[in-house]
């Protein structure tokens, strides 16, 4: 373990001496990557440091104070793009780590040397727009290259070559500690044919010297700083790793923000227009019901949210994404919580494209059902943008998006019959309806907080198909945040019954499904 010391102390000493890093921010009009003396520098551009932030002059050109071990990068500006390597992955920043990652199970950043002269950073022209759509996916996160085949198949094969969405954002959980898998997972991705940014999960970490410090070596190698800022039309996306790495109680880690980071997202939101919309992506959720799974402990540091809320309380329009759980709810923050800003803040813990990290029953094509624990489907999110407004779908795989709920029949022990609708993207906001039979009454159903029955269903099927090596034993399910119940057993008769099920969300947006079933009374 000496050597782990040494590697340790080499860094903290050498991070005492900063240096000024220098270039200019050009207009790569010919895409070659190359400052050429007929294109111009570009005025006005955000650079950082991973805490402090500078603007580009009317030349194009920068200085920043630039500590050893650390990363320099462009904000990308709306209207502009940076250059993609071959698995779309942006190319927008520059690692200064003289002396390289130290030796570890998986590599992390090679030698960089001295510190350049100039360090440039081309961008290229492109048209602004205020509408446009993104993919959101919750944890890949493969475990073999078996899983990584269900998540091509899965996930990549209904996206590729898509021509509508402008960027793709994976919040975490790549990979599941396999870091190895990173090319080959991101060789997958790169078949959607468009830019991808990724958060750092609690399972992308170096697990070698059990600190923070060197814990995300080789994820920066792959895909650069863990947490910085992009913009599109009017949104300003910042990405922010929260995943704390270290002793915490018996975990190995919480989620949470440190101090540079919060240096960041204060330095930059001070050059962000007010009417903006801010997009905050990260892996492990804000809100407190997470902790239910976790043993009723915190899973994110209190403290940091708050700290977190005061710096967005000026800014009317906010919106925050994780994934982790592996199931999907939305929270809605008010100031009884903390929240200082006008009106509420929206919390979206995403669904997750591995869904129930790839188990459940095997589909004809060998991949798993992989149903999450409050029975949401496998799947994506997709959130669509006009000016500094939002909506959020969320498209399950094998399936059109209009495909929003999953309805189930269920008789109880005490011989009712019940209705359970699971709607997706429901949250306490949301109304239930069913109409039985086409009588032209729509009854209320009433909200739930409880698993899922069909999931719990699934578990016991799976349980006795595992036998037979049809698929992998799902876990266990967990109580479901958007789950509607009614007892139809008064309107129901003997044979085929038809029910049709109507949501309404907060924003009054209507969404429909029917469910036809054969009674057979006892």
């Amino acid at each position: 373990m000496k050597h782990i010391f040494i590697a340790l102390l080499s860094l903290i000493s050498l991070n005492a001496f900063n240096q000024i890093a220098s270039g200019t921010v050009f207009n790569d009009e010919n895409k070659n990557g190359l400052f050429d003396p007929n294109e111009s520098g570009i005025e006005n551009i955000l650079l950082s440091n991973g805490s402090d932030i500078v603007k580009s002059d009317a030349q194009g050109n920068y200085k920043i104070n630039l500590p050893v071990d650390n990363c320099l990068f462009v904000i990308n500006p709306s209207g502009w793009n940076v250059a993609l390597n071959e698995h779309k992955l942006p190319q927008f920043y520059y690692h200064h780590k003289p002396l390289g990652s130290p030796k570890m199970k998986y590599a992390g950043i090679s030698p960089t040397g001295k510190l350049p002269n100039k360090i440039n950073f081309p961008l290229i022209k492109t048209t602004s727009e205020n509408q446009f759509e993104f993919f959101v996916f919750g944890d890949p996160q493969p475990s073999n290259k078996n899983e990584i085949d269900y998540f091509s198949k899965s996930i990549i094969s209904e996206l590729s070559n898509d021509s509508i969405r402008r960027f793709g954002i994976s919040l975490g959980d790549i990979v599941s500690d396999n870091l190895q898998d990173y090319p080959l997972i991101n060789q997958s991705i790169a078949k959607i044919g468009i830019p991808w940014y990724n958060v750092i999960g609690n399972h992308d970490l170096n697990f070698d010297f059990g600190s923070d410090l060197l814990s995300d070596e080789t994820f920066k190698s792959v895909f650069g700083p863990t947490t910085f800022a992009f913009e599109y039309g009017a949104c300003n996306f910042i990405i922010l790793d929260d995943v704390v790495y270290g002793a915490i109680d018996n975990r190995k880690y919480i989620g949470g923000i440190r101090e540079d980071q919060f240096a960041f997202i204060k330095n930059y939101l001070q050059h962000v227009p007010k009417n903006n919309l801010i997009i905050l992506c990260m892996h492990i959720p804000i809100f407190k019901e997470v902790a239910d799974y976790y043993f009723n402990k915190e899973t994110f540091r209190p403290e940091d949210k708050l700290r977190l809320f005061e710096l967005l309380k000026d800014f009317p329009h906010t919106f925050s994404m994780s994934a982790h759980t592996h199931y999907q709810m939305q929270h809605f923050f008010s100031a009884k919580e903390g929240w200082q800003g006008a009106g509420e803040h929206h919390h979206f813990n995403v669904g997750t494209t591995s869904g129930d990290w790839y188990k459940g029953l095997y589909r004809f094509d060998g991949t798993p059902d992989a149903t999450m624990r409050d029975g949401t489907p496998q799947g994506y999110a997709i959130i669509k943008i006009n000016n500094n407004t939002y909506d959020i779908s969320y498209k399950t795989i094998g399936h059109s998006r209009n495909k929003n709920m999953t309805l189930y029949i269920q008789q109880n022990e005490n011989k009712q019959t019940v209705l359970f609708n699971n709607f997706y993207l429901g949250t306490q906001y949301c109304k239930s309806y069913c109409m039985i039979n086409k009588d032209g009454k729509w009854n209320e159903m009433s909200y739930t907080k409880e698993k899922d029955p069909r999931t719990i269903e699934m578990r016991e099927r799976t349980a006795l198909a595992e036998k037979e090596k049809t698929g992998r034993q799902i876990s266990e399910p967990q109580p479901c945040y958007h789950l509607w119940k009614y007892d139809v057993s008064s309107f129901i008769k003997q044979g085929i019954n038809e029910c049709q099920v109507k949501v309404v969300d907060r924003n009054g947006k209507i969404y429909f499904e029917t469910i036809v079933f054969n009674y057979l009374m006892d």
